[in-house]
């Protein structure tokens, strides 16, 4: 491998990606999905907090900024988007130079349903590639079924807010559901796949060398 030109790639790649933001999906008291005694809430900030310190440890990313939202404060979703549009104003990052990450489980109530899934913005092959990936990784290393990934105008609402109106390339992945037992033992016995998984598909949609992972 020739290190300088792989240096200079990678720095280039830093331009043009400025900043990353993960996402904890929910706040309390809306903790939205529950069962097995487990809380949705906290699960998204376990995810997101470790995903985080990953990401931190990847030397590819050191001259990126990493934005956490809803991951150690408690802030509803309005003023959530407000903050992260508010900073993308602010720091100039835009749908091209930046990327967000909603981090969510799932519920069906039924105790039956399992696996991922992801969604998208709509009409944008960025954004479905992206967590298209990141839904196919972990499905691979977990052994959890892959629920497909969709469209955010197929959501009950029409729309996923938290990617639909702001400011970075977004996605929303559904890790798993918490209302099923067999998911809740995957989780709990391998829960670094989560995030491990993110930062690298991350760094493959950036075209980062996985090697480097």
């Amino acid at each position: 491998m020739n290190y300088l030109k792989y240096f200079v790639y990678l720095k280039k790649l830093q331009m043009d990606l400025k900043a990353i933001f993960i996402e904890a999906g929910h706040w309390f008291p809306d903790n939205w999905a529950v069962g097995n005694g487990i809380i949705e809430r906290e699960e998204n900030i376990k995810i997101a907090r470790k995903t985080i310190d990953y990401i931190n440890q990847s030397v590819e990313f050191k001259n990126i900024h990493i934005v956490d939202i809803g991951v150690w404060v408690e802030i509803n979703l309005i003023d959530k988007i407000s903050s992260i549009n508010a900073l993308c104003k602010k720091q100039w990052y835009t749908h091209e130079n930046s990327i967000l990450i909603s981090i969510h489980c799932n519920a069906w109530g039924w105790w039956k349903a399992t696996g991922i899934e992801g969604w998208f913005y709509n009409s944008s092959k960025q954004s479905m590639d992206l967590i298209k990936n990141i839904c196919n990784q972990i499905c691979s290393l977990t052994t959890l079924p892959y629920r497909f990934v969709k469209s955010e105008i197929y959501n009950r609402y029409g729309r996923l807010w938290i990617i639909h109106d702001t400011i970075p390339l977004g996605c929303l992945i559904e890790c798993w559901f918490v209302d099923n037992p067999k998911d809740a033992v995957i989780i709990a016995t391998h829960p670094e796949l989560f995030w491990q998984w993110i930062v690298r598909w991350i760094k493959q949609f950036l075209k980062i060398p996985l090697k480097t992972l």
